[in-house]
């Protein structure tokens, strides 16, 4: 490639033939300007014909005409001012011939023969190149590719000579152009063909008037198809100099299809957006994308192959601006239109063999087994969606990560035709990006049916887990761990629940084996706390009988209600009986019989500061009575009560009387103490038990 003399402009692709096959016909270019490609077309030919000075069509932006003549052509037969007609010198000193090669050719031999063995060279090495075409063998590749590096040198070789002739021959416009035509000197500068097509377009449209790069046409396009229709017009309006409160393009099209029934020919839009405003065909693209999506309205296209093909918010968000090419558009209808092969990219979301109608699909061939994939849909997402909710309330999930669109996927899914199917997709999810997007995820969400229990329970084990001591290295682990169960990616990965699974496991081993341990432990302490509470229980009883001996009675009222205070107090205290073997820890993560938590101290204080102040208060009652009978033995004239009472210290102890009081010892006691003026607990010396 020639280095461009305007560096605005370069020209991608602008190989064109010099050989007898392509003389009359036109053959596509393209220059670059400003970034943007600019399509247009050059005929080589031997005689002027009056087709070639005809208006451009389709998306064609220049013309240039290379005769190999040097008539002059009347400029009443060019029709459109973006035709340029180059005519070659009629010079003695380069005869009117075509340039042969100077390595290849004799250049002062018979030209006729010179140029039939030149087109004879080039037919021959289309041949070969067409046997090959097909082939996927690398060398073949590679001898294909050295075919047409050869093919391309024998045709610049053509032109050689004729590139003298051109260059001081003239350029021929039509008489309508503004504009100062260019020389030929200033197009055939360089002696290759593809700067001639370079300075040509630039000489037509001058200077870059759009500035772009692919990747402000990709922002722009990107805007549009997540609907911020405002960012990116006014990036086309400032792109393309448009002032505030002045008409744009998407003016024009709504005054144009409001004109036509809402419907606008492609031709039209052509005419407008291409030759009339002299838009490239990728900002051409641009504006026409925005009005769809600005106004909800449809292109249709024709593809080479004659298939049909619907651009509208749709699909738009899955396209690429290489998709819609203005030179395709058939029809800009400004309602979306309902036929078969419009609603085809919804219908393959349920269905993804259905065919489009050239190809014998339709409403009359495909439609019966669209009802049946519909409703096997619809059943599966009816089934899934109970199962998903009760995982989203397991683990808290308010959001709703997984069922979240399943209520607007049963109005979709419930219709009962592919009409009414695809009108409620456009209504409710508005798009086939997001229609295909609710559908992986119940996909998703189909597959995971049978592991969503266990993730339940494992969410729901992790949650019930508590633990006595924060800073316990398994209550760190279990944070760590549940914070990893993100339902939505769970779902969607199910190797992550895999891989999780097998991490709870071993964590939930680790917790059972701690778990036991530590409920060992606490089963130990609990059984030596329960023979405490056993032997205290006795001191109640004996602490009740001591008090109806009136001699040593405290007379506290704390002493009636201490019965039931300590039953209140141990009530909770109680002596787990499971062991190991059965406590699983399976379905829940704490023992079923004690529901205690790992790391959690037993809480018993109450208990053991009331069994210190019982012993206290029993042992006050034992001092009271040794000190009472000590003075009754000192001073007693009874020898037979004293008497009676030594046999009671010898059978029972008096240091342990309470072992063996009952209602004749405490009667005895009661008469004994009585008859000795020892009566009443509280007066005299029997105040103080050590007085």
């Amino acid at each position: 490639m020639v280095t461009s003399v305007n560096p605005s402009a370069q020209v991608r692709a602008a190989q064109f033939s010099f050989a007898q096959d392509s003389l009359g016909q036109p053959q596509p270019v393209n220059a670059v300007i400003g970034g943007f490609d600019y399509p247009g077309e050059v005929i080589v030919a031997d005689a002027w014909e009056p087709e070639f000075g005809e208006q451009l069509n389709s998306v064609n932006m220049f013309r240039l005409v290379l005769l190999q003549t040097s008539g002059r052509t009347a400029p009443t037969g060019i029709l459109d001012k973006r035709i340029l007609v180059a005519v070659q010198s009629n010079s003695p000193a380069k005869p009117n011939r075509i340039g042969e090669s100077r390595s290849s050719y004799v250049i002062d031999s018979n030209p006729n023969e010179t140029r039939r063995n030149a087109e004879a060279e080039i037919k021959s090495i289309r041949e070969v190149r067409a046997n090959y075409a097909a082939a996927s063998d690398p060398a073949l590749d590679r001898l294909t590719s050295a075919l047409e590096e050869y093919e391309s040198k024998v045709n610049e070789s053509f032109a050689e000579d004729a590139h003298e002739l051109w260059k001081q021959g003239e350029i021929i416009t039509s008489s309508e152009s503004n504009s100062l035509a260019p020389t030929a000197n200033q197009i055939f500068l360089l002696d290759t063909p593809e700067s001639w097509v370079e300075v040509a377009a630039a000489s037509i449209y001058g200077p870059a008037n759009f500035h772009s790069a692919d990747s402000v046409v990709e922002t722009i396009f990107s805007d549009l198809q997540i609907g911020h229709v405002k960012t990116a017009k006014d990036h086309l309006r400032q792109m393309c100099g448009i002032h505030l409160g002045d008409a744009t393009p998407l003016d024009l099209i709504e005054s144009m299809i409001a004109d036509r029934s809402r419907e606008i020919l492609g031709d039209e839009l052509r005419n407008l957006l291409i030759h009339d405003l002299s838009y490239p065909p990728a900002l051409a693209s641009l504006w026409l994308a925005s009005y769809i999506v600005g106004t909800d309205s449809e292109i249709e296209l024709i593809t080479e192959s004659g298939e049909r093909n619907f651009v509208s918010t749709d699909n738009i968000s899955e396209l690429s601006i290489a998709d819609i090419q203005i030179s395709s558009v058939n029809f800009l209808r400004r309602e979306k239109s309902s036929d078969w092969d419009a609603l085809l990219p919804f219908l393959q979301l349920i269905m993804p063999h259905a065919n489009s109608t050239r190809y014998g699909g339709g409403r009359n061939s495909d439609a019966e087994e669209f009802n049946l994939q519909l409703s096997t849909v619809s059943e599966r997402v009816n089934s899934t969606t109970p199962v998903m909710q009760a995982l989203e309330i397991a683990a808290g999930a308010t959001d709703r990560p997984l069922t979240a669109k399943d209520k607007d996927l049963s109005v979709v899914l419930g219709s009962f035709s592919w009409l009414e199917f695809s009108a409620q997709a456009r209504n409710v999810f508005g798009s086939v990006k997001a229609l295909r997007s609710a559908l992986s995820g119940a996909a998703l969400r189909w597959s995971a049916v049978d592991s969503a229990p266990e993730i339940e329970r494992a969410i729901i084990f992790l949650d019930q887990v508590e633990f006595g001591r924060f800073d316990h290295a398994l209550s760190v682990e279990k944070q760590l761990l549940r914070s990893r169960f993100d339902l939505k990616s769970i779902v969607e990965s199910p190797t992550q629940w895999l891989s999780l699974r097998d991490e709870f496991e071993r964590w939930r081993q680790d917790y059972r084996r701690a778990y036991l341990e530590d409920h060992a432990q606490k089963q130990e302490r609990n059984r030596q706390l329960h023979q405490q509470i056993t032997a205290t229980t006795r001191l109640v009883a004996q602490i009740e009988q001591f008090e109806q001996i009136d001699a040593i009675r405290l007379g506290s009222e704390i002493i009636g209600e201490l019965s039931d205070l300590w039953s209140q107090t141990i009530r909770s205290c109680t002596v787990c009986e499971h062991d190991g073997a059965s406590i699983s820890l399976i379905d829940e993560p704490v023992c079923s019989g004690c529901r205690g938590r790992l790391g959690q101290p037993p809480n018993h204080t109450d208990v053991a500061d009331m069994i210190a102040e019982i012993d206290s208060l029993f042992t006050e009652y034992r001092d009271r009575l040794a000190t009472v009978t000590s003075k009754l033995v000192m001073k007693s004239q009874n020898p037979d009560k004293l008497n009676n009472l030594f046999r009671l210290n010898s059978a029972g102890d008096l240091s342990d009387l309470a072992n063996v009081l009952d209602d004749k010892v405490i009667s005895f006691l009661n008469e004994l103490f009585s008859e000795s003026g020892n009566t009443g607990g509280n007066s005299g010396d029997w105040a103080s038990p050590h007085s």
